[in-house]
């Protein structure tokens, strides 16, 4: 085989590979353990006075089968936290784990922030995807948001809302595939995860319902600036 012959070879081959479709399933995991990785490494979860206030109705419903609480700060949220009980709940399998295994309630509730926080980036990559951008521009805002906002500080802050601004994006997600010929796994997908977030706050619903008040407007540059804007303000 003449050199010609090679480079011919070489070039088909590199475009090929250029022109190759990703295999989302590696990507996504690959955002996730990345993410994942550097936020676990910043630090500990802090959990404030919400944050506080919610752990201590999860193990109340671990350890003592009651949602009765006792605040030892301000005393206002005694016997019963004046907070939507969805977080409580999402936290109870880790709080019995960490009490079982390692006889330490909290321990395993220092995941729970950075998961969410991954799992958000990830979402955000596949609803880009899903509007019309590249694999290669998605990745690279997914990427910007994960490190170039406050979602990195927020993934270390217990509290409602980067959980709740998970399930918008998933419900947006779900609603969109459904819309374009997806299965009703889809819709149910959809469904639970904007219910998931009105459990968490009640007013969520406001904007978990605008998931399916109508057909998603085209992409362009400037709808993907302010899909990222609002996701980021739904952390404060």
């Amino acid at each position: 085989m003449g050199a010609g012959s090679l480079n011919h070879v070489l070039r088909s081959w590199r475009r090929k590979q250029a022109t190759a479709a990703p295999r989302p399933g590696r990507l996504s995991i690959l955002l996730f353990a990345v993410t994942a990785f550097v936020y676990l490494l910043s630090g500990r979860t802090f959990f404030g006075y919400d944050g506080e206030m919610m752990y201590r109705v999860s193990e109340s419903i671990v350890l003592r089968h009651s949602i009765q609480v006792v605040d030892p700060i301000y005393h206002l949220s005694e016997p019963y936290a004046a907070y939507a009980i969805g977080l409580s709940l999402l936290m109870v399998p880790l709080v019995a784990m960490g009490a079982g295994l390692f006889h330490d309630p909290r321990l395993l509730v220092t995941l729970l922030e950075p998961t969410v926080a991954a799992l958000t980036v990830v979402v955000l990559n596949l609803l880009l995807v899903e509007l019309g951008c590249s694999w290669r521009r998605s990745v690279v805002i997914a990427v910007a948001y994960a490190f170039g906002t406050l979602a990195w500080y927020y993934s270390g802050v217990l509290f409602t809302e980067p959980v709740i601004g998970l399930c918008l994006l998933v419900a947006v997600l779900g609603m969109l595939r459904h819309r374009r010929g997806g299965s009703v796994g889809s819709l149910v997908i959809a469904g639970t995860a904007a219910g998931l977030a009105v459990l968490m706050r009640w007013d969520s619903v406001l904007t978990a319902g605008r998931s399916g008040a109508g057909p998603l407007p085209p992409p362009s540059s400037s709808s993907i600036s302010s899909l990222i804007g609002a996701r980021t303000l739904t952390r404060f």
